[in-house]
């Protein structure tokens, strides 16, 4: 990776998904797309402007891709400060595959010396990663 901590844009910028808004949406029941706006289907109040039918799959959609991609960018952050910290350069397949701090703990296993007590630190290094660049993935 070619980033550090401090090149990577503050928490706050990146928090939220930008959607386009309003948001083109298929209704499931009548086939209608219609414009819309996001903090409506984010609300899961949505209903379809033409025949009102629930809209909440949508914004359920919408919600888990958010989370999905703040872990995501979460655990770029701990494995950005594993180089910065540890020295410890996860590969970007190794970090696009990891889907939790195990996952990342396992990659970080791989290269440290073959002892009995390897994952152990493995786990310890992600964990002080994850309380300096993401602790929300610790809670």
């Amino acid at each position: 990776m070619a980033f550090t901590v401090a090149e990577v844009k503050p928490r706050e910028e990146f928090d939220r998904v930008k959607w386009l808004d309003p948001m083109p949406t298929a209704c499931p029941a009548c086939g209608c797309r219609s414009p819309v706006p996001v903090a409506v289907l984010r609300s899961l109040r949505a209903t379809c402007p033409g025949c009102g039918a629930s809209l909440t799959a949508a914004g359920q959609s919408m919600l888990a891709e958010e989370a999905r991609i703040d872990r995501q960018m979460e655990l770029i952050l701990v494995a950005i400060d594993l180089k910065e910290h540890a020295g410890l350069v996860l590969t970007e397949n190794e970090v696009d595959a990891a889907r939790s701090l195990e996952d990342l703990a396992r990659a970080v296993a791989g290269q440290l010396p073959s002892t009995t007590d390897r994952e152990a630190r493995a786990t310890e290094l992600v964990a002080a990663a994850a309380r300096r660049a993401a602790p929300r993935l610790l809670g």
